[in-house]
């Protein structure tokens, strides 16, 4: 009997949205990477702190989880802002996964979206249901997560 390959899939953000398959179990969960602001007796959090935080807890998963793979959700934006953190969160990612020798591969949204919903320009909310229907009893307390689920699922159909 073969032993199920450990997964770990990733919608990173400020709010990451994370699931994982482990020994055949799927479990979800999200952390959040927020920049506290100043206020009268405390400067601002650097801006390169989320990132600093992102890759001590990605380390933490990675070295616990052993995944054989990572699927991430390839993010598009034109903000700059986003565009510089989900790319640093992003880049921080491919370097630990290349640290284990772990392949990590990218999918596009809207694939992921038709994939769960059978429209590539789902809502949030359709993800969130579609999510709740197929992982009733997990804790999909919103689209971070269930974005993570439905990567996961995804993956491992399309290995």
């Amino acid at each position: 009997m073969t032993t199920p390959e450990n997964i770990l899939a990733l919608d990173m953000a400020t709010t990451t949205g994370w699931a994982e398959l482990r020994a055949g179990v799927v479990s979800c969960g999200r952390v959040k990477f927020a920049r506290l602001p100043a206020t009268k007796s405390r400067e601002q959090d650097h801006e390169g702190k989320r990132l600093l935080d992102f890759e001590k807890w990605l380390h933490g998963v990675l070295r616990d989880l052993q995944p054989a793979v990572i699927y991430f959700e390839e993010a598009i934006t034109n903000r700059p802002n986003t565009a510089r953190l989900l790319y640093g969160f992003r880049a921080i990612m491919m370097s630990r996964a290349a640290h284990y020798n772990i392949p990590a591969v990218g999918c596009h949204i809207g694939t992921v979206k038709k994939f769960a919903t059978g429209r590539g320009n789902a809502q949030k909310h359709e993800m969130v249901a579609a999510a709740k229907s197929v992982w009733p009893h997990l804790d999909i307390c919103d689209d971070n997560v269930a974005d993570a689920l439905h990567l996961l699922n995804y993956g491992r159909e399309n290995k």
